[in-house]
């Protein structure tokens, strides 16, 4: 069985956690099953637990040789790294809000926390929050065309009689008698 798994980027190993998260709903959770990550060879068959305390690990994530995840081992839960070397160091420092996602893409880091997404400067441990926008489908927002005869409050032919100057719906608009475009002269 596993949970919340990451292959290397070499395809060698997979990064995993043997059983589901018990602190989805608690925190700072440190009873019977606090998840540990493990890293299985595919080659050997073997796995390796990385150093684990009384605390919940979760969410591995490769970085080149280095493993990075998440944990709650200092009280909030942080991000950390487990090297090459077997040591595991602490990335950042947070004692307010957990993290409570981690996304790596190559050197892109990205996390969630305090209810926003941070990039992650992955030597300094400094967290920069995302500006991010999205554009409302609004319909009735978008350009269309719209029947103005009812609207119509000023009418005026110009002087060759190919075009009328009527004003509607807060607008401006020369229009073709017969073959042509309507134009927008206003466009409040």
């Amino acid at each position: 069985m596993a949970e919340r798994g990451d292959v290397s980027p070499d395809g060698g190993r997979v990064a995993y956690t043997p059983f589901r998260d018990a602190f989805t709903t608690w925190k700072r959770y440190r009873g019977g099953v606090t998840t540990p990550i493990w890293i299985f060879d595919r080659e050997t068959h073997e796995i390796v637990e990385i150093p684990h305390e009384n605390a919940s690990d979760t969410q591995p994530r490769w970085r080149g040789d280095e493993l990075w995840f998440l944990s709650d081992r200092a009280g909030t839960m942080n991000v950390f790294a487990y090297g090459a070397d077997g040591a595991v160091r602490q990335v950042t420092a947070f004692d307010d809000w957990d993290v409570k996602t981690l996304a790596v893409a190559g050197d892109v880091i990205v996390i969630e926390r305090a209810g926003r997404l941070h990039r992650l400067d992955p030597d300094s441990g400094a967290a920069r929050p995302l500006d991010i926008t999205l554009d409302a489908d609004l319909p009735a927002a978008r350009p269309h065309r719209t029947a103005i005869g009812p609207t119509v409050q000023a009418l005026s032919l110009s002087p060759t009689g190919k075009r009328v100057l009527v004003e509607a719906r807060g607008e401006v608009l020369t229009v073709p008698v017969e073959h042509g475009d309507v134009r927008n002269l206003t466009r409040s």
